[in-house]
């Protein structure tokens, strides 16, 4: 009978999840961005990197918005 560490040990690892493409500035840019420039920036981001968005900021490392579904 295989324990479930043996499980997990003979399986294969898991791939990190793909994120959706966001903008490359620093998290403190981004931050201000959201907090400063909030309806220009999020368009911005919106027109250039599509419908959804991940958005790297000091409070959320992986924050991805969706604009339409």
């Amino acid at each position: 009978m295989a324990t479930l560490e043996q499980a997990a040990a003979d399986s294969e690892p898991i791939p990190a999840p793909r994120l959706p493409p966001g903008p490359q500035l620093p998290r403190i840019v981004q931050t201000a961005g959201f907090m400063f420039g909030a309806p220009r920036f999020i368009d911005a981001c919106r027109r250039r990197y599509g419908d959804v968005v991940t958005f790297r900021t000091l409070f959320d490392d992986r924050f991805v918005m969706v604009f339409h579904p």
